[in-house]
């Protein structure tokens, strides 16, 4: 049997393996390239064993952490979460999760900032305060944020906000009234409820 020397161990602690290589050869010439690599059958029974268990004892208690997930806000200011577990392996590598008072006194963190550069300025809805009074027919009348409007009855109106802001925080209003549906009215005007979405 020609038997190397074992590697080191495969884990510092619960449970690893240490190998070797084992080969039956046969020599036929004295020398550095004298022997033969041949059938372990040609060897004595049993073999050397290639593979050893090592460093079977507990680990210490650890903190596992897992992966920070997505920043709670594109700008302005948000926060990163993860969820930590005090763990420990045993000897034979099972993996138990532990009372969070048995591991290390330094607790990783759970909580993070992120994205802290201000928001973009612009995109804001500003109220234009003009108002109009159609003179004419017309299909479709355009007007500016917060401009005020009267116009003959079926006539439709088209009052675009930003794109990028949310439109279920516009709100439409008839006569004071706030209107819930798409229908024409003669006196509008656009606000947004809130400044900071």
């Amino acid at each position: 049997w020609n038997i190397s020397d074992f590697s080191p161990c495969s884990k510092p602690c619960g449970g690893g393996e240490m190998t070797r290589k084992v080969q039956c050869i046969h020599e036929v010439l004295r020398g550095p390239a004298s022997t033969l690599v041949v059938s372990n059958d040609n060897c004595p029974q049993p073999p050397p064993l290639e593979k050893q268990f090592c460093n079977v004892f507990e680990c210490p208690s650890r903190w596992k952490v897992e992966p920070w997930s997505k920043c709670s806000k594109s700008c302005g200011g948000g926060e990163k979460i993860r969820k930590i577990r005090c763990m420990k392996e045993k000897a034979f590598g099972q993996v138990v999760e532990l009372a969070p008072s048995q591991c290390p006194k330094h607790r990783p963190k759970t909580q993070k900032v992120c994205n802290s550069k201000p928001c973009p300025v612009g995109d804001d809805i500003v109220p234009s305060h003009g108002s109009y009074e159609q003179q004419h027919p017309k299909k479709t009348v355009f007007l500016k944020i917060g401009g005020k409007a009267v116009v003959f009855a079926g006539t439709n109106l088209k009052i675009r906000c930003p794109r990028k802001n949310n439109s279920t925080m516009v709100l439409w209003y008839k006569n004071s009234e706030q209107v819930r549906n798409a229908s024409p009215f003669e006196f509008a005007w656009c606000f947004r409820e809130h400044l900071t979405l």
